[in-house]
């Protein structure tokens, strides 16, 4: 990949080609004025309230400003709510680039080596499987190649209540692999909270001060900060948002027209959702889907201040900053005044170490395929371009930057709602615009402003139509909301530990008489849990039982259910004594159940076990 120039990109080891078809010169592309006045319709219709856009070419900024408004509690015309280029975004996973650069200088001092055992740096550190313990390297950390699963739980749900600055380190043992040792790329925000650890423990220096010596500081990126509570306070800081349709709004979108009535099996159902899902809306449903409204609520986010988990995505920088960051890399790694050095190792930092994401140009996206996973970086092609890019994601925000070295460009999106996806459209848009490729890897010809017209109404709901599964859950929890297992279920209600997720705790919801189940964990959940009909589903074995109590909850579904618990020595379910007299239903034996929770990344089973 060439860096610093405007010539088209040569290989670097990523085993770049030229493919596609020859471009169609019978569709036009969009032109960039064309792009820009689209994007207050996208956002509209999106539901995205506010959004920051960043094309940068070769020393030309083609557009940097901001769009809408940075929160729905004020007005839109009230001082100091439009969002600009100085707005506060929660950058999210494209943090991973920076935390693989901040490695990349202690590479570049000696202290580190890409290819050593983290345990060199971090000898307490060990993984369930022991060859992880012993053979994982600080490479395999960033490139997502450990195999472990994700278990996002550790850092994002009741887990992180307790995780202390490195403690991290002391739950990673705990925790199931899902996939084989570099044969796997199962992304993993907790490998990146290791890094963070890492790049503390060898510099001694706390990582947002290294990441500031390092980067922030001789870029001139003077409007980031750092965790939550100074983005939440801040008076530029674009609030989180989320778009959230009722669940009978998705039923009347999806499923109702297919269905007379409420009695319809919930197999033909499901069959309507999946025939949306997987083919293109008709001129009806298009219609129907673009009118049916969103509620666009402003939500706390991520109550993130653990330092632990700063390098996996919790950086606050604006679009101002982000452009900055984009030029040093198009620069070849140099800041502004052509002689100091930012980014070194820049060649490993772009190269292709894990191609488990590797896509044919059949399996390509509007002709975008990805080649695999850097550091930090995803590796993709366009053409004949090589395109670096990550997205992110954190509730309420969503991030995306690209760049074309080859081309000298760069794109930079952020938005204050968790699924719009309005910067994924743009970002397609300006490719278009911006590169001719000899040939177009885009059999459909060039992605134009009336083609993402014409996608709205689906994009609108492509959060529903790409989660088929949790549908299916949710859609099932709807329809047998009254089938829990057994007239009792006292003997679910208790407190359950795992040493890396934490406490969770079951009551009854109301009165035993509801039959219904409640989750409190930790911070914030506090849900009533939907039974899920087995034959509903599509998770295999796992939900096939129906003798067993399944469960899900979550707008990202996590499945739940629950086990006999075996006594550790003896291997006998625990139960509680019989009695020898009848003192009624109430004093019979009672089975001792742990909790078991499905990690989605993965499907790896994690038993909570119960506390007595």
């Amino acid at each position: 990949m060439t860096f610093g120039n405007g010539n088209d990109t040569t290989p670097n080891g990523n085993h770049v080609v030229t493919v596609g078809a020859e471009s169609p010169a019978a569709t036009p592309r969009s032109t960039l004025a064309d792009i820009e006045a689209f994007i207050p319709e996208l956002m509209a219709a999106l539901g995205s309230p506010g959004l920051t856009a960043t094309v940068y070419r070769a020393g030309e900024r083609i557009i940097h400003r901001g769009f809408g408004v940075k929160s729905v509690n004020q007005a839109a015309d009230a001082p100091g709510n439009s969002v600009d280029v100085h707005s506060l975004f929660d950058l999210c996973s494209v943090t991973k680039a920076m935390t693989s650069a901040c490695v990349a200088v202690l590479v570049h001092r000696g202290l580190v080596s890409w290819d050593a055992p983290v345990r060199t740096y971090l000898p307490e550190l060990k993984f369930s499987d022991p060859v992880l313990t012993e053979r994982a390297t600080v490479l395999d950390l960033l490139a997502h190649r450990t195999g472990v699963a994700g278990h996002d739980e550790v850092w994002e749900g009741s887990g992180r209540m307790a995780l202390a600055s490195y403690s991290v380190l002391d739950r990673i043992e705990h925790l199931g692999v899902g996939g084989p040792f570099r044969a796997s790329l199962i992304y993993s925000n907790l490998m990146y909270c290791v890094a963070t650890v890492l790049v503390e423990r060898v510099s001694g220096v706390a990582f947002p001060d290294f990441v500031a010596e390092h980067i922030l500081t001789p870029l001139g990126m003077t409007d980031a900060v750092w965790c939550s509570e100074a983005f939440r306070g801040h008076a530029n800081a674009a609030q989180p948002h989320e778009v959230v349709p009722t669940f009978d709004q998705i039923v009347d979108a999806f499923l109702r027209p297919a269905a007379e009535d409420a009695a319809t099996p919930p197999e033909d159902l499901l069959a309507s959702l999946d025939a949306k899902a997987e083919t293109p809306l008709s001129p009806e449903d298009a219609a129907r889907l673009a009118a049916a409204p969103f509620a666009v609520t402003q939500i706390a986010g991520v109550d993130e201040d653990n330092r632990t988990a700063a390098g996996t995505g919790f950086l606050y920088p604006s679009a101002d900053d982000m452009l900055k960051w984009a030029q040093c890399w198009l620069a070849g790694g140099l800041a502004p005044d052509g002689k100091t050095r930012v980014i070194y190792e820049m060649d490993k930092l772009v190269r292709v170490h894990n191609h488990d994401w590797y896509e044919t140009e059949a399996e390509a996206t509007r002709g975008i395929r990805s080649l695999g996973y850097g550091c930090g970086w995803v590796v993709k092609q366009f053409g004949e371009y090589e395109i670096l890019y990550h997205s992110g994601h954190m509730p309420g925000q969503l991030t995306l930057l690209a760049l074309v070295p080859g081309a000298g460009i760069a794109m930079y999106f952020a938005e204050n709602v968790d699924n719009a996806h309005a910067g994924q459209i743009l970002y397609s848009l300006y490719l278009e615009a911006l590169l001719a490729p000899r040939r177009h890897p885009n059999a459909d010809g060039p992605f134009t402003v009336d083609a993402a017209r014409a996608l709205l109404p689906k994009a609108k709901w492509k959060s529903m139509l790409e989660l088929a599964d949790e549908m299916h859950t949710v859609l099932a929890g709807k329809l047998s909301a009254d089938d829990q297992p057994g007239a009792d279920l006292r003997h679910l209600v208790g407190v359950y530990h795992h040493p890396a997720y934490g406490y969770w705790t079951i009551i009854s919801d109301e009165s035993l008489a509801t039959r219904r189940l409640r989750l409190i964990r930790a911070p914030e959940t506090n849900v009533v849990l939907r039974r899920v009909h087995p034959a509903a589903t599509d998770v295999g074995d796992y939900m096939a039982d129906p003798t067993n109590a399944h469960f899900a909850f979550g707008a990202e579904t996590m499945y739940l259910s629950f086990r006999p618990s075996a006594d550790p020595e003896t291997g006998i379910m625990a139960t509680l004594p019989a009695p020898r007299r009848n003192y009624g239903a109430a004093w019979v034996p009672r089975t001792r159940y742990d909790l078991v929770v499905r990690e989605s990344s993965s499907q790896v089973d994690v038993v909570l076990k119960r506390v007595e």
